[in-house]
């Protein structure tokens, strides 16, 4: 019966060397990954900032109407209607803003799945070597 080949030293720095480049290569994919899908986000935050910011060029435009039919008429109602509106629009648009802007921050945008692998991974070396 044949003894099972115990490796060298020299195969099992060889062996490591390439289980680690395995691991990193798998590592990079997902943080590519990751990173693809926090500028998706990026972009629809910037969508939502592009569209708040039509909203309230558009509230402007109403309440310079109806600033305008307000004077023309010195009367309430249609003026007031058209202010009714703007300010609905004008909420809006805060709400878009502010969504906009939270999903901007830099904690929302960090490849936190392929940190948290990494340092795993990093762990699980070292006590490899300990």
């Amino acid at each position: 019966m044949a003894e099972p080949h115990e490796k060298t030293p020299v195969e099992l720095v060889g062996e490591l060397g390439r289980e680690l480049g395995d691991l990193y290569r798998k590592e990079l994919d997902l943080l590519r990954a990751e990173i693809d899908e926090k500028i998706g986000q990026l972009l629809t935050a910037g969508g939502m900032i592009v569209a708040s910011i039509v909203l309230a060029v558009t509230a402007l435009n109403v309440l310079t109407f109806a600033l305008v039919a307000g004077l023309q008429n010195l009367g309430l109602g249609a003026g007031w209607s058209a202010i009714l509106v703007a300010a609905a629009l004008a909420i809006l648009a805060l709400i878009l803003a502010l969504i906009g802007a939270r999903n901007l921050r830099m904690s929302n945008l960090l490849p936190k799945r392929t940190l948290r692998r990494v340092a795993h991974d990093v762990d699980a070396t070292r006590e490899q070597f300990t």
